[in-house]
């Protein structure tokens, strides 16, 4: 029966090896150990991954609608309290 470490070794010798043999593409191998560093952070930190998840995919939708209300106001900010979400 094979032991922990060496199951976890080859799936990450694997991980790195195989997006270099499927697209010769050093750039995915990167962003797939930032991610991992990121997640290790978030494990380490007891921080919630799913509300930093959430709050990747949602930051731009916020961006984008917080710039259609400043211009529809004519760039004030009052439009923002003006009147309540709910």
């Amino acid at each position: 029966m094979a032991s922990t470490n060496l199951v976890f070794s080859l799936s990450c010798v694997s991980s790195l090896i195989c997006p270099l043999y499927i697209d010769k593409n050093f750039v995915d191998v990167v962003i797939m150990m930032i991610f991992g560093m990121l997640g290790y952070l978030c494990r380490k930190f007891d921080l919630n991954t799913a509300a930093i998840v959430l709050a990747l995919i949602l930051d731009p939708i916020g961006k984008k609608n917080l710039r259609r209300s400043l211009a529809l106001s004519g760039g004030g900010p009052g439009i923002l309290f003006s009147m309540p979400v709910c």
